[in-house]
């Protein structure tokens, strides 16, 4: 081998070592970024899974709330049970109507003897 093969030799041995280097460096700079994109994912996937906890949580409260809420049937015996009350208060109410009438008439009666007897007393029935 010559001198001048020994160049061209030593040229094409730097360019592909210079390839392979650009090469590596490429592959290496991408799996960086890669690496960074993972923890990138993995940081918000910790965040999503921190969400989903919250939200299992709230759900599990309602869940307990929702057994003492009254279900479809019961609240339909409550609204017959009310609306038989409300007809009950308002035949109570009819009947009571007669008495307070009578009341106020007793009480105008006494008033107006009340007052005659201011004007004109009257012996008491001891007295007779």
């Amino acid at each position: 081998m010559s001198g001048a093969d020994f160049g061209n030799f030593a040229q094409i041995g730097s360019l592909i070592l210079s390839a392979v280097v650009w090469i590596h460096t490429i592959v290496v700079s991408r799996s960086k970024a890669s690496d960074n994109r993972v923890k990138e994912v993995e940081v918000k996937a910790q965040g999503i899974d921190a969400r989903v906890g919250g939200l299992e949580n709230k759900i599990v409260g309602l869940e307990a709330k929702m057994t003492s809420v009254p279900q479809t049937n019961e609240m339909h015996e409550m609204d017959v049970r009310l609306t038989e009350l409300m007809g009950n208060l308002k035949v109570l109410t009819e009947r009571i109507k007669p008495i307070a009438a009578t009341m106020e008439r007793l009480q105008e009666y006494l008033a107006v003897n009340a007052a005659e007897n201011i004007k004109n007393p009257r012996r008491s029935r001891s007295d007779t």
